[in-house]
């Protein structure tokens, strides 16, 4: 057992670091210290994230030893996402730094689905683009498009707001392949047919705890940390979408 403070400051190289995954039907929790996970656990199920979350914790940081108050780094993704469970991991978030004093460092849950992706990309012959789908509902959808480059993936678009066949009419004319992931794919998959889309199998398709993980910690080495005070979802809506002629090329 590693003897961290209580209610002291702690570097993020050694910081024990929670991170919270809800915004999905499959939730997940990891719990590491400094840039190493050494503990992960998978929620029930959307339904019941919220009334298991701090049960689920206690058990996680009863496995190394550790209690609540121990935590320094709280990593979480921000959206977008189902207003439920993205509103679920912000919520306890501020919680839990009030109480301990905790960081906050939060990612684009888009970023987190896309790097389930990447051994595949890795697979491909040339430098692929993928697009994660998340339902926003009323036949509408969150996405953003990645490209693979220097053994990651890189943001080439804004969090977008679109349908599938304005999804096709922009990013499907050039004749350059571009992957589906994401748990939107349940209800749009039978709408993206075009020679250029390929859909990822589905295993790929949830956000992850220790990709969440992962991310933040790589934010909160930059000091790039929220203020708990401040922090809201990442919920984007018209008039807050980008608009159609966003897209950087």
């Amino acid at each position: 057992m590693t003897n961290f403070p209580k209610n002291s400051a702690i570097s993020v190289e050694s910081a024990l670091s929670v991170a919270v995954e809800t915004s999905g039907r499959t939730g997940s929790l990891a719990l590491g210290t400094g840039c190493e996970i050494i503990a992960k656990t998978a929620l029930s199920g959307f339904p019941r994230h919220s009334s298991e979350l701090f049960n689920a914790i206690n058990a996680l940081l009863k496995t190394g030893g550790f209690t609540p108050d121990q935590i320094r780094m709280i990593y979480i993704p921000i959206g977008p996402g189902s207003f439920t469970g993205i509103r679920i991991c912000v919520t306890f978030a501020k919680l839990l730094s009030y109480a301990v004093g905790a960081k906050i460092a939060a990612v684009s849950t888009l970023e987190a689905i896309a790097c389930n992706a990447a051994q595949w990309a890795r697979q491909q012959n040339r430098p692929p683009r993928v697009a994660p789908i998340l339902d926003a509902k009323r036949g509408i959808f969150f996405t953003g498009i990645f490209q693979w480059e220097n053994d990651k993936w890189a943001r080439k678009s804004e969090d977008l707001l679109l349908t599938p066949d304005e999804f096709m009419l922009r990013f499907c004319q050039d004749d350059t392949p571009i992957a589906l992931l994401g748990e939107g794919l349940q209800y749009y998959s039978n709408l993206f047919n075009h020679k250029e889309i390929t859909i990822l199998e589905s295993g790929l398709w949830s956000a992850r705890a220790e990709t969440i993980y992962q991310l933040a910690y790589q934010k909160a080495q930059q000091g790039l940390f929220e203020d708990r005070l401040t922090l809201v979802p990442a919920y984007i809506r018209p008039p807050d979408a980008v608009p159609k002629s966003g897209y950087p090329g």
